[in-house]
């Protein structure tokens, strides 16, 4: 994988250019609405002319955000431990 691309990036940009297009096809991947043009498996969005989900797309979403919720919560974790804190800060190796 390349390095970690600037923050103003578009995700799908970013997608392409960190390396992540080039994974096996079977590697599952998630993203927001963002990533729309990728083989990320990302939310539904509502049918061109309907106001709401179907049954369908709402289980689908429901699925993904619970995915979404679990890894942001690992990662907010991680932020709390103070040697990740220190070695993001400095930009050198522990």
């Amino acid at each position: 994988m390349a390095a970690p691309v600037a923050g103003r990036t578009h995700d799908r940009l970013a997608f392409t250019e960190a390396g992540y297009d080039t994974l096996p096809a079977d590697t599952p991947t998630i993203g927001d609405l963002g990533y729309q043009g990728t083989p990320a498996i990302r939310p539904r969005r509502k049918r061109p002319g309907h106001k709401t989900h179907t049954p369908e797309d709402e289980v689908w979403n429901t699925g993904i955000k619970q995915i979404r919720w679990a890894v942001e919560q690992a990662i907010s974790h991680l932020k709390n431990w103070k040697i990740l804190r220190v070695c993001q800060t400095s930009g050198s190796d522990p």
